[in-house]
């Protein structure tokens, strides 16, 4: 092992003293600079450009969703439903006159179940 590690110094330190030798450094270098000159730039694809603009995009406008869909959670806890009625022509007014009923006759219940939840804790 020993002997191992002792010709590897020894080969490690000759190459740390060799020089390299070139025949005309100043040609050496004028090559190297020409060939590094016509190396040809790469673009990137064109496709993987939009695919990651489209992507990003949509990414922002789900978290931009996310955000608002929190935000009115957040203005109105105790309202665990929502009923919205949209009305679209005439003919639906009666139908919409239905509708609020129904939504106050679920209101009603929704009332008489906590007085009895509350009484029921009691």
């Amino acid at each position: 092992m020993k002997s191992t590690d002792d010709k590897l110094d020894l080969l490690i330190s000759k190459l740390q003293v060799q020089t390299p030798k070139a025949d005309n450094p100043m040609e050496l270098t004028d090559d190297i600079l020409k060939q590094i000159g016509q190396r040809p730039v790469k673009r990137p694809p064109v496709l993987l450009f939009t695919i990651r603009m489209i992507s990003t995009i949509a990414a922002s406008l789900l978290l931009l969703f996310f955000l608002k869909e929190q935000s009115i959670e957040a203005a109105y806890p105790q309202n665990k439903h929502l009923y919205v009625v949209i009305v679209k022509s005439q003919p639906q007014l009666s139908q919409q006159s239905r509708v609020k009923g129904y939504l106050n006759h679920i209101r009603n219940n929704s009332m008489k179940n906590e007085r009895l939840k509350s009484l029921l804790n009691q």
